[in-house]
């Protein structure tokens, strides 16, 4: 099965570990919860850094993490 890739809407990477990004919505501010993601779930997911905004995550994750996408 291929993997199917959605647009987040709305999102920004707040925070950054070597396996995960955690990820809140834009204009949410620094003390918003933080939603982690693995970084094998997002499109060029070893490259994602704080700040970044053009976020693709495949559907599967975004539907269990309940993000706009």
């Amino acid at each position: 099965m291929a993997t199917v890739w959605v647009t987040l809407d709305g999102y920004v990477v707040r925070r950054t570990t070597a396996k995960a990004v955690g990820l809140t919505k834009e204009g949410a501010g620094y003390q918003a919860d933080i939603t982690w993601v693995p970084r094998g779930c997002m499109r060029d997911g070893d490259d994602l850094q704080e700040g970044d905004t053009d976020l693709e995550c495949m559907e599967f994750k975004a539907v269990e993490k309940e993000l706009d996408h």
